[in-house]
C-alpha cells in the first residue's frame, strides 16, 4: 500500500508546490477541520520562520463528515478560508502550501520529502497519519490529545506537546529542523514502532473476530 516514489515523482511534486532543495519541509496530513488544530501549527510556524527556511504542507481537503449541502459552505471550506486568512495575517504566504486532496502517489511524496510531520489535534482518535509518517522513517510531533500519543516515547520516536502549547510546538519543530541526525534517528525509531503497532493492531483485530465467532 505504501510505495517508494521515484526521483521523477518527487521532483514533479516539489516543482508543483514550489519546494526548494534547501527548504525544510513539515507536513500536516489531516482533513480540514478545527479539531485538527491547523491553527496552532500556523502560530507555531510563525515563530519558526524567523530563524529557519521552512515550508509547511497542509495536506487534505474538507471534513469527510460535513460535505457541502444546499447553499451553505461545508465546515471544511469555512475552516480553509479561516486558515488562509490566518496565514496572511501571520505573514506566512511564502511558507504555507495548501495541497488540497492528494493521490496516493502524491501522499508518498509528501512523507518522503518531509523532515517530519505534525499532528496538533485538539481531539483525535488513533491518528493513523503518525504510523504512515513512521513507515517513511519520519518522526512526529503529536498533540497529547491524540489517541496515538500513548505510542510516543517523547524524544525517542517523536515529541509530545500540549494541544494549546504553541511555544512548545515551535520549540520542537526548531529542534528537529536544527538536528538532522537526531531527526533521522527518531525516524528510525518510529519505523520500529510502526512495525509493533501494525502487529498489535493485527492481533487485536484477530482477537475481535475470534470473540465474535466463538461468542
Amino acid at each position: 500500500q505504501y510505495g517508494t516514489p521515484t526521483k521523477s515523482d518527487l521532483q514533479q511534486f516539489a516543482d508543483k508546490h514550489g519546494l526548494g532543495e534547501d527548504d525544510g519541509v513539515i507536513s500536516i496530513v489531516a482533513r480540514l477541520d478545527p479539531l485538527k488544530g491547523h491553527d496552532r501549527a500556523l502560530k507555531a510556524l510563525a515563530k519558526v520562520v524567523k530563524t529557519h527556511n521552512v515550508k509547511l504542507l497542509i495536506v487534505g481537503n474538507g471534513s469527510f463528515s460535513s460535505s457541502k449541502k444546499g447553499l451553505g459552505l461545508s465546515k471544511g471550506e469555512v475552516w480553509r478560508t479561516y486558515l488562509q486568512t490566518l496565514v496572511k495575517n501571520l505573514g506566512l504566504e511564502k511558507h504555507v502550501i495548501f495541497t488540497g486532496h492528494v493521490s496516493q502517489k502524491e501522499l508518498e511524496c509528501v512523507y518522503t520529502l518531509s523532515d517530519f510531520t505534525v499532528l496538533p489535534s485538539v481531539a483525535e482518535g488513533f491518528g493513523l497519519v503518525v504510523v504512515e509518517s513512521w513507515l517513511y522513517g519520519k518522526p512526529v510531533v503529536v498533540s497529547k490529545a491524540a489517541g496515538i500519543a500513548e505510542l510516543i516515547v517523547d524524544g525517542v520516536n517523536g515529541y509530545l506537546v500540549g494541544p494549546d502549547d504553541v511555544s512548545g510546538l515551535a520549540d520542537r519543530m526548531k529542534t528537529l529542523l536544527e538536528n538532522p541526525s537526531l531527526t533521522e534517528e527518531m525516524g528510525k525509531n518510529g519505523r520500529e514502532t510502526a512495525k509493533l503497532c501494525s502487529l498489535e493492531r493485527s492481533l487485536e483485530e484477530e482477537k475481535r473476530i475470534i470473540e465474535e465467532v466463538v461468542g
